[in-house]
């Protein structure tokens, strides 16, 4: 009887653990995340996370930890024709040279690490599930389909609705993953469900940082960033 009641205690425990919620950002210092390459890609300004344009080196802001079933809950703000995403369960990253100071990164040469000469550009691009944020009405990804829009699990689920925010606002998104179904909240609404069931790819069925997006092409900006892990 001992023995049991002991056993029940440490699983109410770890539940509780579980649903404790952990700030990410203290508005002040890049604690609890990490790049590859400091100093280009990410600054801390005004209490915010704020992408760098056009940075030498792109990549994403990893969190240090990693997370599987998880509820995160942040504010974001765009620049006129931004872009950007929260991903998650990235199931691989890959780095690329570019012998230009123009042109899509993807064109450049992989590498295992990167070592820029004069003229080059690098990039580390995270592959996993994406919340697509963007302005749809500015960003040329807004035509290109309901899947590319504000909103959706981005190249894969279309959002239910399409909400149109302001350029230099602040605005609300939630994410929740449990298993094989994910969601997304924008302002309090759900606006992408999915259940995947045993239609997930391996490859983002396994536990992995959170990353916020750094696209290249726009500033944007996060904060009141906290998230919690889902038994």
């Amino acid at each position: 009887m001992i023995r049991l009641l002991s056993i029940l205690f440490w699983i109410g425990v770890s539940s509780l653990l579980a649903g404790e919620w952990k700030a990410l950002f203290d508005g002040k210092m890049l604690d609890g995340w990490r790049v590859e390459h400091e100093g280009y890609s990410w600054v801390v300004r005004d209490g915010s996370l704020v992408t760098v344009k056009e940075p030498r080196i792109l990549e994403d802001l990893l969190s240090v930890e990693d997370y599987l079933d998880c509820e995160m809950e942040f504010e974001f703000k765009l620049e006129a024709g931004g872009n950007s995403g929260i991903k998650h369960r990235i199931g691989r990253s890959v780095k690329f040279v570019l012998d230009s100071t123009a042109g899509p990164f993807l064109d450049g040469k992989r590498v295992e690490k990167i070592e820029l000469r004069p003229g080059q550009r690098g990039r580390v691009y995270n592959r996993g599930l994406e919340f697509q944020l963007l302005d749809d009405a500015w960003h040329p990804d807004g035509a290109k389909g309901l899947d590319r829009r504000t909103g959706a699990l981005y190249q894969r689920v279309a959002p239910l609705k399409t909400l149109q925010f302001e350029p230099g606002t602040w605005n609300r998104g939630r994410l929740v993953v449990s298993g094989a179904v994910i969601e997304h909240w924008l302002s309090g609404e759900l606006v992408m469900r999915k259940d995947f069931a045993d239609q997930l790819p391996e490859m983002f069925r396994k536990a992995a940082p959170i990353a916020l997006q750094n696209h290249g092409d726009s500033v944007v900006e996060f904060r009141s960033l906290r998230i919690r892990r889902l038994p």
